[in-house]
């Protein structure tokens, strides 16, 4: 049974930023790990976070990974443009970690679905696309508030550090937001940009729906 974790939980799809909201946290003096408690690598787990911003975050703070165990921390969700994640998951590699490239104590893809676990296809961009939308649809589900990465700024920021439940002033978090890089983990691989098109007809109309609810209407 866990005695302690993050106050507040930032989750997301993987490639969505959630390195770079991270370091502009920690920039507006804000100790938010990246995969520091959240994260099947126990000796990266760090004490006494303020927030931790991971991927791997949900099936605990939806309280679907174990019964003896209730998060009532604030959870929140960053988004970012639908193909330019689904695109960046595809460079990995069949979806990258879902799909098998990580340790094998990764049973959260079973919890993050509710469903038997997908029969991957030799397909990167339709393991992909079917993450996003999965994981994007649970995170919003538990999340009190979300927001885009592309629109963050310093009112933004102070916005999310209020729904957080922190104070700090606009004029350090315009500085943050101007101090951190938005290529802060971009990889070599993220080469190819996806369109539509390129999405498996099977999936593309929910992933347009959803990605017009999130704002991205191209």
């Amino acid at each position: 049974m866990m005695t302690y974790c993050p106050p507040v939980t930032i989750l997301g799809t993987g490639r969505n930023g959630s390195t770079y909201i991270s370091k502009v946290l920690r920039h507006a003096g804000i100790d938010c790990g990246h995969e520091e408690w959240w994260t099947p690598y126990i000796k990266r787990e760090k004490f006494q976070l303020d927030a931790d911003s991971s991927v791997f975050g949900y099936p605990f703070v939806s309280n679907e990974f174990q019964s003896d165990f209730t998060y009532e921390g604030i959870v929140l969700t960053q988004v970012r443009d639908p193909l330019k994640t689904i695109s960046s998951l595809a460079a990995v590699g069949d979806g990258g970690f879902m799909a098998g490239n990580y340790p094998d104590d990764l049973i959260w893809v079973h919890h993050l679905v509710r469903e038997p676990r997908m029969s991957f296809i030799q397909d990167p961009v339709y393991n992909s696309a079917w993450w996003w939308l999965q994981t994007t649809r649970k995170c919003l589900d538990v999340s009190s508030e979300w927001w885009r990465v592309e629109d963050i700024d310093g009112p933004l920021l102070q916005q999310i550090c209020k729904w957080a439940g922190w104070t700090v002033d606009l004029e350090r978090c315009e500085a943050a937001v101007a101090e951190v890089a938005t290529d802060t983990h971009k990889h070599a691989y993220d080469t190819k940009q996806l369109t539509w098109e390129d999405i498996p007809e099977s999936l593309r109309t929910d992933c347009q729906k959803l990605a017009k609810e999130l704002g991205y209407e191209r």
